[in-house]
């Protein structure tokens, strides 16, 4: 074996897997190959990894690599790019380090994302019982709420029309939209226990009561349209990150509001799930004690 251990295979890798391509492609991943070996064997003279034979090289490896490059100001399409053909060298010589170091990083970014998701879902619910002021900020709150506790997707919670009915002398509002799966759906909204939505509806509709007609429940500003936009609804989510000071993922805080519902009631283990504020009896801590730690 030679000093260099990782460039004794690139000729017979690229005959293989660029047998069919041009000149210049080939060329191409000759360079970035030796270029990614003589990385590999720096990182190896100065003791950072064990070994820069592609037959030996473990997950770590790969990490360092990608620091090193980070660190020299490369830029992450780059890094990218280099990846992909480390991965498929490696592959060649029976090597799969660099899909079990970018499958580390998947979980680690999902495991981030959860636990974020879940720190904002608290503070969410928290501001959403405050006495907010802005009306901007209602609606945010009312935005992403909805999103939330119904597992609508933006696009068509911005859709979404509201209408209402008398009953008992008592108005009753409906939300009306397009669920995930495709199917239409008309939802009873708990203001007593979704009280942002209230204070968005009272000051949405202000001019004009809500009755049995559907009407858009965030309709657009320009009287050109009927809706927000999709640029406005992602603001909406931006301005409520900002307020609680950390990014969520919609799904995952579903995901998340619904286990909450699951573990905090015995009789719901064996129901079906519905889309909807539950408040479990107050023999027992309160849902709202349970999502926001108290």
């Amino acid at each position: 074996m030679s000093r260099y251990p990782f460039n004794d295979g690139i000729e017979g890798f690229l005959s293989i897997n660029f047998g069919c391509s041009d000149q210049q492609s080939i060329d191409k991943a000759r360079n970035s190959l030796q270029n990614i070996g003589r990385i590999f064997h720096l990182l190896k003279e100065n003791g950072t990894i064990q070994s820069d034979n592609p037959a030996r090289m473990v997950p770590n490896d790969i990490q360092y690599f990608v620091d090193e490059r980070r660190s020299g100001g490369v830029s992450e399409s780059t890094i990218s790019r280099d990846l992909s053909y480390l991965d498929g060298y490696l592959r060649f010589r029976d090597n799969c380090s660099v899909g079990e170091y970018l499958e580390g990083i998947r979980r680690k970014d999902l495991e981030e994302k959860r636990d974020n998701s879940e720190k904002a879902l608290r503070k969410i619910f928290l501001h959403n019982s405050r006495d907010l002021k802005d009306a901007r900020m209602i609606k945010a709150y009312a935005f992403v709420m909805l999103a939330i506790v119904f597992d609508i997707h933006p696009d068509m919670l911005r859709k979404a029309k509201l209408r209402s009915q008398f009953n008992a002398g008592l108005s009753d509002y409906r939300l009306q939209f397009i669920d995930r799966s495709g199917s239409e759906r008309d939802e009873h909204l708990d203001l007593n226990r979704l009280p942002v939505i209230e204070r968005y509806i009272d000051q949405t509709y202000l001019l004009g009561l809500v009755n049995s007609t559907p009407r858009p429940l965030f309709p657009s500003s320009n009287p050109l349209f009927d809706y927000i936009s999709p640029d406005e609804s992602r603001e909406l989510k931006n301005m409520v990150e900002k307020d609680i000071g950390i990014g969520f993922d919609y799904q995952l805080c579903t995901r998340i509001y619904l286990d909450m519902l699951q573990d905090d009631s015995p009789i719901r283990r064996r129901e079906p799930i519905r889309r909807e504020i539950w408040i479990p009896p107050m023999r027992r801590r309160s849902f709202f004690d349970r999502i926001l730690g108290r």
